[in-house]
């Protein structure tokens, strides 16, 4: 039988489905996002033609392309768009003709207007009345809120008459890094580390695929840089490097692994994605004054469990202290990552992706241990739902063997099944959520239950908002990875 962790699946809101409703010859379709956006208005422009969006932000309207669209919240208008094919997709991006800012900001209010959170999946817009960005002003929503950005004022959103809702800086960091393609973003940057190797860059363009790398050592010097191309393997989640067997990658929006072979020897490279840029006393505010549970693996191949706390008293300093177990020392920003120092030595670099429903944090220690962490938020029963799709991954006879398939989450309940696998199997089991191991408790991780009751030493460093998981055998170090967000 092989490692039951292998099956888990993390993210607790549905799978990513395909963009529109199905083209048409007769008629105007599509979908309206920024999250899937339920109960937008979509009218041909100075008729009653109409249609409303559904859950999943679809419409359909009785018209010929090329044709002008307004989009209304309420009775207020959103923006327009010139549907030039029969299937569209209108995104942020779209009503703020291309600018990222500007978009971003469109994205963020409607979230905070739907009273979303910015990384959910979905925004129920259906029983708004009516949106003012500017009450001096009868423009439609986005035009508002660009000239509110350009002039460097605050956007605040009055809803319906009587609720009033401010879109701050830091939710609009969040969105930016949690929503990259309804910026209008094509090259998606992960930050993070090659395994005693050094820290790593690489760019990924969602189109191509077409994957640029920049390794660095310790001092920021550049050792090696290349590109290659990523082939897909599996529901555009799982990917070979150049078509090759000994190379593998994993990518979702949020998180990225590649895995390849080198001396007989299985590598490891992981990155956080977030947008090219010095990290801020914003960032230093998302990420600071929190508590991270991490899985450190150590030269040998061991696998420990530690509670990392990052603390600050100004996040305007860029620093403070930090502390795991009985040890502590400080740290300060460097540029897009993080430098922890212990005896007033560098004793590793990080990377945070901070700005989803839990940050995400990736390490490499200056001795050649590497780790990843989760912040330690309790998980509950409600997020762990819907269907999602995974790699177990070994290695044997010096080559990756993987394991592709699908896992069902209900809660505390799965069961998974084995797609593309030598001698596939098929299983269920249950979850320990945030458990006790060895006097800590492990927010934001569950332990497999085997079906016997028997509980496991496979854990799995788990981010539902984020969609992705990290699955690991505290006892042999074997890694299995999976997500429900294809980057296509």
């Amino acid at each position: 039988m092989k490692p039951i962790y292998k099956v888990l699946s993390v993210a607790a809101i549905g799978f990513l489905i395909g963009c529109g409703g199905g083209s048409s010859s007769s008629g105007v379709s599509g979908v309206v996002e920024a999250s899937y956006l339920k109960g937008v208005k979509v009218c041909v422009k100075g008729t009653d033609t109409c249609a409303i969006t559904d859950e999943n932000g679809k419409f359909s309207l009785n018209a010929s392309a090329p044709v002008m669209l307004e989009l209304k919240i309420g009775n207020s208008v959103l923006g327009d768009v010139n549907a030039t094919t029969t299937n569209m997709t209108v995104t942020p991006a779209v009503l703020a003709d291309n600018n990222s800012t500007i978009a971003a900001y469109v994205g963020t209010t409607l979230h905070k207007i739907a009273g979303c959170d910015v990384a959910a999946e979905s925004c129920d817009l259906s029983n708004i009345k009516s949106v003012d960005v500017d009450p001096n002003s009868d423009e439609p929503i986005v035009e508002e809120i660009e000239k509110k950005v350009q002039n460097d004022e605050n956007v605040t959103v009055t809803v319906d008459d009587n609720t009033t809702v401010e879109v701050s800086d830091e939710d609009v960091q969040k969105y930016k890094i949690t929503n990259p393609m309804m910026t209008g973003e094509t090259k998606l940057l992960y930050h993070g580390i090659s395994v005693g190797e050094g820290t790593l860059e690489f760019v990924i363009d969602i189109n191509t695929l077409n994957l640029q790398f920049t390794l660095r050592d310790e001092n920021g010097n550049v050792t090696e840089e290349g590109n290659a191309t990523l082939s897909p393997v599996y529901k555009n989640v799982f990917f070979k490097i150049d078509n090759n067997d000994d190379e593998m990658a994993f990518v979702t929006t949020s998180f990225a692994m590649s895995v390849y072979v080198d001396d007989n020897a299985l590598h490891y490279n992981f990155g956080v994605q977030y947008p090219q840029k010095e990290l801020s006393a914003v960032d230093v505010e998302m990420f600071a004054n929190k508590s991270y549970n991490a899985f450190t693996f150590d030269t040998t191949g061991g696998v420990e469990f530690s509670t990392i706390d990052i603390n600050t008293t100004n996040p305007e300093d860029l620093n403070g202290t930090w502390s795991e177990g009985s040890i502590s020392g400080t740290w300060e920003v460097e540029g897009d990552h993080v430098n922890f120092f212990y005896n007033g030595q560098l004793g590793a670099q990080a990377y945070v992706r901070a700005g989803a429903g839990r940050n995400t944090l990736v390490y490499a220690t200056t001795d050649g241990d590497f780790g990843i962490g989760v912040e330690a938020k309790p998980l509950v029963e409600s997020e762990l739902k819907g269907t999602f799709y995974y790699d177990d991954i070994s290695f044997e006879n010096g080559k990756i063997e993987n394991c592709f398939g699908y896992v069902t989450v209900d809660g505390t309940k799965f069961s998974y099944k084995d797609e593309v696998c030598n001698g596939a199997e098929q299983g269920s089991g249950t979850l320990e959520l945030n458990p006790e191991v060895n006097g800590m408790t492990l927010n934001g991780i569950a332990r497999v239950i085997a079906p016997d009751g028997t509980k496991t030493s496979e854990y799995v460093i788990m981010n539902p908002e984020d969609g992705y998981y990290i699955a690991v055998d505290a006892d042999s170090g074997e890694v299995s990875i999976g997500s429900n967000k294809p980057i296509k």
